[in-house]
């Protein structure tokens, strides 16, 4: 199976909307964001277990990982000048 390094960007921005649900309904209190934070964790583990059953290395998963973190990190470095 091949590593698709892009993504659908509706489907990313479906994604993201749904995120930004759960830490709306943190900074409102209605759930802990320790909660949200520890489910997207778990979410992130199941959907590693997934890739790997479906034959894309660790290590491309790694890849990719860092490549989005990087790309978060200026982001922010970027939006905070």
């Amino acid at each position: 199976m091949s590593l698709e390094r892009t993504v659908d960007e509706k489907h990313l921005r479906l994604c993201m909307a749904k995120i930004r649900e759960l830490r709306a309904m943190s900074v409102n209190r209605k759930i802990s964001p320790w909660v949200v934070r520890q489910a997207l964790l778990i979410a992130i583990a199941i959907d590693t277990h997934v890739a790997i059953k479906r034959g894309i290395p660790l290590q491309s998963l790694k890849e990719v990982d860092t490549m989005v973190a990087e790309d978060v990190e200026k982001w922010i470095q970027k939006v905070e000048g």
